[in-house]
């Protein structure tokens, strides 16, 4: 071979790779798409736009897909409109075709992605932890671009996840946030959702910003928002600062008399001055809860042990328990007895009373604080609600067995029981005694009261029974008695009046329904409908104290004690009594706006 031509050879064939090179980028040159790349996804309606470097030389230009011609125009701006709508989804082929004056054409041509279906997402969770990921749900058919996540939080910015997986850690704190999510796909099409999404936080489960106590917190309630150390408290029983204490108002006590301003809400009206001033009554609060859980129960199935400290004892589903409190706190639930009739509990310190059937069973707890069984009486019928009481060194029953209710005592040494009144229907609140020689006990029924005085100096003791029956058109709705003076509250649609038996009109009228009622020392505690316990100065003509609003209904009561479901409540060392009004002195000392 020539040696001058073999050295050619090289030559010829760069120049034939740079013709084909200088001609692709002449073509590339000349024309263009407006904003579409290679691999881009489109969907649905378009207007495919070409850029051309002489249109003046330009006749005609068309568009094709996969060698179909979609689109052409004879005029600029070649602005060729176009359905993805009409082609399937996946890859295709997108050419453009220009013709030029001298006879010649240039073509540029990409790949595309048609996807004509939008993505897909799943509802927003109603909740998640504080310390875990807010899942979504994302899909598409093609390729998702972008989620967004905005939330209504202040300040917070939105978030953009541009890849799997789709999920973030929760940012929003502890408690509702409106979030707003928004996915779109490569093509353009989006999907949305908001919902508002509860962040929850074991620890703070109230999101007040106090963790519980379980958790080593402070904070005393953690289902109530509104109740932590340092939170404002109000005149009910709700320990809302966590000091164990309910019922008293802190408000501005200018004067250090112990009682709120009337201004900031409590029944000062002299602020200035600490012998003037309303009365004010608080209650520690003890929750009964055990092994962490709270103890509940049904009305009718707590008792208060009638002595100076009295004591709680349940009895729910056959069991007599004896709640146990250790420094304050319930520490356990002490077995006193089974098979225990329902509502069927009396207990007088360490000495206790219940139905069994047609028996009423007495135990008392023992030296070695064991209970154990003292007697058993025969009762004739099903033993129902009963009160019992040991004082002077012997029993008094008070027990209803069927519709009739008996007195029993063992005064003489032996037992003796003897009939006191058929009530002909069942109790609705257990007997109310008043022991003594004369022991005085009420009883109640849907429809009727009595007092039935039992005599007990003989072996046959005497019995006068007193109907305290009221009027056509009301009823009884509670009974109370204190110092062998009985009271019994009569209920009317607009109001509760009550008497004390032997009394011919009403002592005090309450502008509500009554629906509980006890005595302690001179105080005559009203409880109405409305949710709110009322205290009654008896020795100042029942002058009304204080008010405790938001009060559940109270299963028993006495000596500075009543018991809600779930909690026992006792008079706290802080309440503080009215001042002592000097009558015609011409001063309101004790605020109830009479010179008394």
């Amino acid at each position: 071979m020539d040696t001058a031509i073999t050295n050619r050879v090289p030559s010829i064939r760069a120049g034939l790779l740079c013709a084909v090179l200088c001609s692709c980028s002449m073509e590339h040159d000349v024309l263009q798409f407006a904003g579409i790349h290679e691999g881009d996804y489109l969907r649905g309606p378009q207007v495919t736009t070409l850029e051309i470097s002489d249109l003046d030389t330009v006749e005609r230009a068309a568009l094709y897909i996969d060698g179909a011609r979609v689109a052409a125009d004879e005029f600029a701006p070649f602005a060729l409109a176009w359905n993805a709508g009409d082609f399937s989804e996946g890859s295709h082929r997108l050419m453009a075709r220009i013709e030029l004056a001298d006879g010649s054409a240039r073509d540029r041509a990409i790949g595309i992605e048609i996807d004509n279906t939008p993505p897909t997402l799943g509802v927003l969770p109603p909740s998640v932890a504080v310390d875990d990921y807010l899942e979504l749900d994302v899909a598409d058919n093609a390729k998702v671009a972008r989620v967004e996540i905005a939330s209504d939080v202040t300040g917070a910015s939105p978030i953009v996840l541009d890849k799997p997986p789709y999920h973030v850690s929760w940012r929003w704190g502890c408690g509702a946030v409106s979030l707003s999510v928004r996915v779109v796909d490569a093509a353009g099409s989006e999907a949305t959702r908001s919902a508002v999404v509860l962040g929850l936080d074991a620890k703070d489960q109230d999101c007040d910003s106090h963790q519980s106590i379980a958790y080593g917190g402070d904070d005393c309630d953690d289902r109530d928002a509104g109740i932590y150390p340092g939170a404002l408290e109000q005149r009910d029983l709700v320990d809302r600062n966590c000091n164990q204490i309910v019922g008293l108002l802190e408000g501005v006590d200018a004067d250090g008399d112990g009682v709120a301003s009337v201004a900031s809400g409590g029944t000062d009206c002299d602020d200035s001055d600490p012998k003037i001033h309303g009365g004010v009554v608080g209650f520690t609060d003890q929750p009964i809860i055990v092994n962490s859980q709270p103890v509940t129960w049904n009305p009718g199935e707590a008792v208060l042990s009638g002595d100076l400290n009295p004591e709680l004892f349940l009895t729910r589903a056959g069991v007599v328990e004896h709640v146990l409190f250790q420094d304050g706190r319930t520490i356990a639930l002490e077995p006193v007895a089974s098979s225990a009739n329902p509502r069927s509990l009396g207990v007088m310190g360490n000495q206790a009373a219940f139905g069994r059937g047609n028996q009423v069973v007495i135990v008392a707890r023992d030296a070695s604080q064991q209970w154990t069984q003292r007697a058993v009486l025969d009762g004739g019928a099903n033993i129902g609600q009963l009160a019992y009481d040991r004082s002077g060194g012997y029993d008094r029953l008070v027990y209803q067995a069927g519709t009739e209710v008996w007195f029993a005592s063992n005064q003489t040494g032996a037992w003796v029981q003897k009939l006191a009144v058929d009530t002909h229907e069942s109790l609705v609140q257990a007997p109310v005694t008043e022991p003594g020689y004369t022991t005085k006990v009420m009883l109640r029924t849907a429809h009727a009261a009595w007092v039935v005085s039992v005599q007990e100096l003989s072996v046959d003791p005497s019995i006068l029974v007193q109907s305290i029956g009221p009027a056509a058109d009301a009823t009884p709705s509670a009974i109370a008695t204190n110092g062998g003076d009985a009271l019994v509250a009569v209920d009317f649609l607009t109001h509760g009046d009550i008497y004390r038996v032997g009394s011919a009109p009403p002592v005090l009228t309450v502008p509500a329904h009554v629906t509980g009622m006890f005595e302690d020392g001179s105080y005559l505690y009203v409880q109405t409908e409305e949710g709110v316990l009322q205290m009654y100065d008896e020795n100042h003509g029942l002058r009304l104290v204080t008010q405790i609003f938001g009060v559940g209904a109270f299963e028993v009561a006495g000596y500075d004690t009543f018991v809600g479901t779930g909690h026992i409540y006792r008079k706290d060392y802080r309440s503080v009594m009215p001042a002592y009004d000097t009558a015609g002195d011409g001063v309101d000392s004790n605020c109830n706006g009479l010179d008394d």
